[in-house]
């Protein structure tokens, strides 16, 4: 519902309809809060003034709000659709180094790299935690275990429990271990917490990259018009409304490359 309780939405039989998170994106009119209308300049394609909404400042706001993420600091990303793209983007206009992607489609290699990766794990194919340990200079010992190592700055972008577990084990002692994926409400992560007093690691959560939308939308409008965020690679598809349910489908089989845009008349 609206923040007054209310639904301005029926459908065609007049029965009320909720606006979904406030918005109700796939529609062609919308009610909103005065507080969520934001300007925006003229020159900013709609095609692409859309991401500003949410992927682009969830990605980019968890790396330069929530993380605060450093020149030179090492950073491991698990997952790398649209919001995964977008921490890639932040992390390499904040001269990170190395940039690790990891995620379950080799497919995705490529613009994991246009976005600004270093390094690229399949882990459908590899295990990803003694990879990533192993770039960010630990040691294999005679046993095959690895020590020490570890990125400084781990993102979990995918919402996956078990994706969520090995980014723990993937952040270095003293690093922080960013959540941004929503895991589904009845899944817990059987994360061992017996080594974080020993190891002093952070666990953060990000909400919308942690931004100020009047501040910090205006300020990302800028940067994608002097091309520093690169949204306009992110579209690698457009669909009408009429095609919903197959582009859901699309995206539970993974097939879905950066976003897909809905196009209207």
């Amino acid at each position: 519902m609206l923040l007054d309780g209310t639904s301005r939405l029926r459908d065609k039989n007049g029965k009320m309809v909720r606006h979904n998170s406030f918005v109700s994106g796939f529609s062609s009119h919308s009610v909103v809060p005065e507080d969520g209308a934001i300007p925006i300049s003229k020159e900013m394609p709609l095609d692409q003034a859309c991401f500003l909404g949410c992927c682009v400042p969830t990605g980019w706001g968890a790396v330069t709000n929530t993380a605060d993420v450093q020149a030179g600091q090492s950073v491991a990303i698990y997952g790398s659709g649209g919001v995964g793209l977008n921490v890639i983007r932040g992390a390499a206009l904040r001269l990170a180094d190395p940039i690790i992607v990891v995620d379950l489609e080799a497919s995705k290699e490529g613009i994991a790299r246009e976005f600004g990766a270093t390094h690229f794990i399949d882990s459908s194919k590899e295990d990803p935690v003694p990879k990533i340990r192993e770039i960010t200079g630990g040691k294999r010992k005679e046993d095959g275990t690895m020590e020490g190592g570890g990125a400084e700055v781990v993102f979990e972008v995918t919402g996956d429990t078990g994706a969520q577990v090995q980014g723990l084990w993937s952040t270095a002692v003293g690093g922080k271990f960013v959540t941004i994926g929503l895991a589904p409400m009845d899944q817990t992560a059987a994360l061992s917490t017996s080594f974080l007093p020993l190891h002093e690691k952070s666990i953060l959560g990000s909400l919308y990259g942690s931004i100020s939308t009047h501040l910090d939308i205006p300020k990302l409008v800028d940067l994608s018009l002097k091309g520093h965020l690169m949204v306009e690679k992110l579209t690698s598809n457009k669909f009408r409304v009429e095609e919903i349910n197959d582009v859901a489908k699309a995206l539970e089989r993974r097939e879905i490359m950066g976003r897909w845009v809905c196009q209207w008349d």
